[in-house]
C-alpha cells in the first residue's frame, strides 16, 4: 500500500530545499563581509567530512532492515532480535563516528584556520559549536534509518522537513539581522533539536527496550558483517565523493584567499543548486523506469530515460540562460558582486553540464540494480580534486578553470561510452 503522505512530506522536504538553496545565497551575500562569505563556506566543506566517516553506513542499515522487515507490523520487525542487535550496533557506531568526527574535524579546521588574520575569538567559538552540532546530528541517524526500515517513512520524512524548514527560516532571519556566522550555528542547532524532539517518543520507547540482552551488540556486529561487501563499495564513493565536491573550497581558502574561496564557494552552490534541480527530473521518475525495465524490457526504459535526460538539459540550459541573462541586465545586482566573473561562469556550467548528464547515467543504471559509471565515478573524484591542488599550488588561478572544464567534458564522453557498451551487454543478456 502506498503511503501518500509520506510520498508529500519527502517531495515537499526535496522542493524546500531546491527552492532555499538560491534564497540562502542571497541572505548569505546580503548578510556576510566577502571574509565571512569565505569562511562560511569553508566551515561546510570541512563539516563535510562527516561522510568521510559516515561512508553510507545509513544506506546499508535501510536496506539491511527493509530486507528484514518482510511486510510485518513496526512492533514485530522492532521485536526481532536481529534488527534489535544491528540497531544497537548502530547506535553505539555512530556514537564514536560523531566523537573522532569532532576531534578530526575539528583539527583539520584549525589547521586551514591558523593563517587566518580574521578567525577571531568569536570565529573560533562559533566552529567548536558548529562542529558540536553537526556531530550530535549523526546521532539520530541509527533512529532515522531505523524507522525507515521498518515502513515509519511518513514519520521520517515529516520530522526531516520540519527540521530543514525550521532550519532555514531561522538561517535567513539571523542572516538578515547581519548575526554573521552565528546566524550557521543557531539554524544548525534548530536543525538537530527539531529533528530529536520530533522523535523524542520513538527514540525513548527504543532506548530502554533494546540494551536488555547482554550479547545483543555481538548479534548486531554478526548482522552487520552480512552486508559489509556493500558496504565496502558504498564507502568507497562516499569518501571519494567528499573530495570532489568540497576540495575547491578548502584549497582555495588555503593556497589563495578566503574572499575567493567565498566568492568560488557562492558560484559552486548557485550552479550545484540548478544541477540538483535539473537531477530531480530523473530521480523522481527512477520507479517508473525500473518499471519500464521490468515490464517492458529495455528499450521502452532507454527511451524514458532518454526524455527525461532531455528534458533534465534543457532545465539546467534555462537555469544557466536565466541567470546569464540577469547579470547582463542587472550587472549591479548584489550578488554578482560575490561571485565568479562571466568568463569563469561560463566554464563552472560546462563543468556542471557535465556533472548533470554523468550523474543521470549514474541514476539510469541504478535503475538495473547495477554501478556501471563505479569506477568512473571513483577515477573523477580523484582526480579532479588533485589537478585543483597541483594546478592552484604550483601555477595558480590563471587556466585552472578550463583544465576542470575540458577534464569534466572527457569524463562526460567517457561515460557516454561506457553506457553504450552497458546497453549492448544488457540487451545480448535479454
Amino acid at each position: 500500500m502506498i503511503d501518500v503522505k509520506a510520498i508529500l512530506f519527502a517531495n515537499a522536504g526535496a522542493m524546500w530545499k531546491i527552492l532555499s538553496g538560491p534564497i540562502t545565497l542571497l541572505f548569505i551575500a546580503s548578510g556576510l563581509a566577502p571574509v565571512e562569505q569565505g569562511i562560511y563556506f569553508t566551515f561546510i566543506s570541512i563539516a563535510a567530512i562527516q561522510q568521510v566517516f559516515e561512508l553510507g553506513f545509513s544506506v546499508v542499515l535501510v536496506q539491511t532492515y527493509a530486507s528484514q522487515n518482510n511486510s510485518r507490523e513496526y512492533s514485530d520487525f522492532s521485536n526481532d532480535i536481529n534488527v534489535k542487535g544491528l540497531h544497537v550496533f548502530s547506535i553505539v557506531t555512530y556514537f564514536l563516528i560523531a566523537l573522532v568526527f569532532y576531534i578530526c574535524a575539528y583539527n583539520y579546521g584549525i589547521y586551514i584556520f591558523k593563517d587566518v588574520p580574521e578567525f577571531d575569538h568569536l570565529t573560533l567559538i562559533c566552529w567548536r559549536w558548529y562542529l558540536f552540532f553537526i556531530a550530535i546530528s549523526l546521532l539520530v541517524i541509527p533512529f532515522y534509518s531505523h524507522m525507515e526500515g521498518g515502513l515509519l517513512v511518513r514519520n521520517v520524512y515529516k520530522s526531516r522537513f520540519i527540521s530543514i524548514a525550521l532550519s532555514s527560516s531561522i538561517l535567513w532571519t539571523l542572516l538578515f539581522f547581519n548575526y554573521g556566522l552565528i546566524a550557521l550555528v543557531i539554524s544548525q542547532a534548530v536543525l538537530v533539536l527539531s529533528q530529536f524532539i520530533s522523535i523524542r517518543k520513538y527514540i525513548y520507547n527504543s532506548c530502554i527496550n533494546i540494551f536488555k540482552k547482554r550479547d545483543i551488540l555481538y548479534i548486531g556486529f554478526i548482522e552487520f558483517k552480512k552486508a559489509s561487501g556493500f558496504q565496502l563499495k558504498l564507502a568507497l564513493v562516499w569518501a571519494t565523493g567528499y573530495f570532489y565536491w568540497n576540495s575547491y573550497n578548502l584549497i582555495f581558502f588555503k593556497l589563495v584567499s578566503p574572499v575567493y574561496a567565498g566568492v568560488f564557494g557562492m558560484t559552486f552552490a548557485l550552479f550545484n543548486a540548478f544541477s540538483v534541480i535539473a537531477q530531480n527530473i530523473v530521480l523522481v521518475n527512477r520507479a517508473k523506469i525500473s518499471n519500464a525495465i521490468t515490464s517492458n524490457g529495455i528499450d521502452n526504459a532507454l527511451r524514458s530515460f532518454k526524455c527525461l535526460q532531455y528534458v533534465s538539459i534543457v532545465v539546467f540550459l534555462i537555469c544557466i540562460t536565466f541567470l546569464f541573462l540577469l547579470k547582463f541586465i542587472l550587472p549591479h545586482f548584489f550578488i554578482f558582486n560575490r561571485i565568479l566573473e562571466t568568463n569563469s561562469m561560463i566554464l563552472l556550467s560546462i563543468m556542471f553540464f557535465c556533472t548533470t548528464a554523468i550523474c543521470n547515467y549514474a541514476t539510469f543504471t541504478r535503475c538495473f540494480g547495477i554501478e556501471a559509471l563505479f569506477k568512473l565515478s571513483i577515477i573523477m573524484n580523484v582526480i579532479i580534486p588533485v589537478i585543483t591542488l597541483l594546478y592552484t599550488k604550483f601555477i595558480g588561478l590563471d587556466g585552472l578553470l578550463i583544465y576542470i572544464a575540458l577534464a569534466h567534458v572527457i569524463f562526460l564522453l567517457l561515460s557516454i561510452v561506457i553506457i553504450r557498451n552497458f546497453i549492448i551487454r544488457t540487451r545480448l543478456k535479454i
